[in-house]
């Protein structure tokens, strides 16, 4: 009997407790900039629900830029809100608005946001040259669609001062945005991106309030010593117009040009070129010809994935180089072009190179599952084989090889690029780039 009242009462009490009723949440979007946008609640999870604004779906008037979705909820009190479909930037500001559904499905609170109208507003940009040695400087960012904008430094267009190395440039933002910025120096043969680091940025609020980074300052140079970067271009076609080093660590930043490496005497494959360079942290790569490495073969950002470089904001990556406790010359260690590995073939005496082995051949080149890889042996030698990963892990050994010829199986290696190393036992090596498909 008991059981039976319990389960009378439960049936009485699940149209109030488990009821769901329709609740409509719309975004305004006074901008009229959205072309897709997704809704997302605490009543369903935060889970993502695209919004219209086709007239359907509880959406009053097609192309009327209110988007509306129809969500079902049960009694309770939610916080929800909207995102750009497309880049997933979410759109309001503040708070999320929240809305209240009572037992009889009726809903109180916040169920409408909308985006105000941005209003243009002018805003100083002013990028200061602590050195003084600056002759024209251009300003870009994301208010204007990364086009370029002379500064001055003449007294006019918003700079205060002329003369005074503080280049300025009055640009025109719309409020409720954030902004990312930078400036090129235009004294070099090359227009050179002088910010250091992430670009700076800035936010204008609905009452035109300007908060964030709107001045930029090139530190003062200090102490420089003489940096020498190396880099073995055993595996690569050196370019009819040259190799060059180059980065945010020059007098022009990422001159690509400017910096060419030579071949260090005494070896076949390895390049050098001495730079001054002042204590501090840097980004730079290697150039064969225009083209920078990790570039190359579509393997970009592999410094990034390797943990030897950090994004270059372009959707791909630099080298990273920590020379903060510089204090005096310098000889860095060379690296294989393309890759995060020091190359064992180029020591900083690069005597190693003269004890290179002849090339061998990897066939087939790239492969899937397993290839031959073929070498002279006159003198009828023992050779040890090392495949290493592009971060220098060793990731399959082989010892005791006699004979010309040696097979390799990919085992349970990933698809990617590796460097295999045959060396014998006097120490002479040569190595090589394999792909794995």
């Amino acid at each position: 009997m008991r059981n039976f009242i319990f389960l009378f009462f439960l049936i009485l009490l699940a149209p109030s407790v488990f009821a769901q009723f329709p609740v409509v949440l719309t975004l305004a979007d006074g901008p009229q900039t959205q072309t897709a946008v997704n809704i997302r609640g605490s009543y369903n999870g935060w889970m993502n629900e695209a919004a219209v604004d086709d007239g359907t779906n509880g959406d009053v008037t097609a192309g009327d830029n209110i988007w509306s979705l129809t969500i079902m909820a049960q009694p309770g009190m939610y916080e929800w809100g909207a995102e750009d479909a497309t880049t997933a930037a979410w759109l309001l500001t503040g708070p999320n608005p929240s809305f209240t559904v009572d037992a009889a499905g009726g809903v109180t609170g916040t169920t409408e946001y909308v985006i105000p109208v941005g209003v243009p507003t002018d805003v100083l940009l002013t990028v200061t040259d602590l050195n003084m040695d600056i002759d024209s400087i251009s300003f870009k960012g994301s208010y204007g669609g990364w086009s370029s904008q002379n500064a001055y430094d003449d007294g006019t267009n918003g700079d205060v001062t002329a003369g005074d190395g503080v280049w300025s440039l009055l640009v025109s933002a719309t409020s409720n945005n954030t902004y990312e910025w930078g400036a090129e120096r235009l004294d070099c043969p090359d227009p050179s991106w002088v910010i250091q680091g992430s670009n700076p940025s800035f936010s204008i609020d609905n009452a035109q309030v300007i908060t964030g980074t709107t001045n930029y300052e090139i530190p003062l140079k200090s102490t420089t010593y003489n940096v020498t970067f190396r880099v073995d271009m055993t595996n690569e076609i050196i370019s009819s117009n040259g190799l060059f080093v180059a980065g945010n660590f020059q007098e022009c930043p990422w001159s690509k040009t400017q910096m060419e490496m030579t071949l260090v005497p005494g070896t076949t494959s390895c390049y050098q070129f001495t730079a001054p360079v002042a204590a501090g942290t840097y980004q730079f790569k290697f150039f064969n010809g225009d083209q920078g490495d990790a570039d190359a073969e579509g393997q970009d950002p592999i410094f990034i994935t390797e943990s030897c470089g950090s994004d270059n904001g372009f959707g791909g990556s630099n080298r990273d180089i920590d020379l903060s406790g510089l204090t005096g010359d310098m000889v860095l260690d060379a690296v294989i072009y393309n890759s995060c590995v020091v190359s064992s073939a180029c020591s900083v005496s690069g005597t190693k190179d003269l004890n290179s082995l002849a090339a061998f051949s990897v066939t087939p080149n790239p492969f899937s599952t397993d290839a031959v890889i073929e070498f002279e042996n006159t003198n009828n030698d023992v050779y040890e084989l090392t495949i290493t990963s592009l971060t220098g892990k060793v990731v399959q050994s082989l010892s005791g090889l006699t004979g010309t010829q040696v097979r390799i199986s990919r085992d349970e290696l990933s698809s990617g690029l590796y460097f295999a190393t045959l060396k014998n036992e006097e120490g002479k090596f040569h190595t090589s780039k394999i792909m794995i498909q």
